[in-house]
């Protein structure tokens, strides 16, 4: 910390921090949000089973830990693609701030990647709609 601060400056430190918070607030804001879905379904299983005359209507232990485990792997398959921008515009930056002649080689393939991502994607989302207009005639 000491070497970045004496040969960087102090802002260095907080280099990256916009897009760091953005990705964490849109990862716990999924987070949360499918955490209480997922909860509010268990404790109705759960009730649902106390009138039956099993269990006493509560979660337990293993129950929070699959609802949470549930939540988890919603968070990262939706914000994954969140976390690879941000990790690219840090990298870009410090890239462009040391190495400005490598910039000019890594920046096409930057955006040939983000292009042919976005070609798939917009295929997948033609042959889903495709898929979904014969299903309805």
């Amino acid at each position: 910390m000491y070497k970045v601060v004496t040969q960087e400056g102090w802002g260095r430190l907080y280099g990256g921090l916009a897009p760091s918070l953005v990705g964490t607030a849109a990862s716990q804001g999924v987070y949360y949000y499918f955490y209480q879905i997922f909860r509010e379904r268990a404790e109705a299983a759960s009730l649902s089973r106390q009138r039956k005359g099993f269990g006493d209507g509560s979660l337990g232990v293993l129950q929070s830990l699959v609802v949470a485990a549930l939540a988890g792997s919603v968070n990262v398959l939706l914000t994954n693609p969140i976390w690879i921008i941000v990790t690219r515009m840090q990298t870009h930056r410090k890239m462009r701030k040391t190495k400005p002649s490598h910039v000019l080689s890594v920046v096409p393939m930057m955006w040939f990647r983000m292009l042919l991502l976005n070609l798939l994607l917009m295929g997948l989302l033609k042959l889903c709609k495709n898929y979904m207009m014969r299903q309805v005639s």
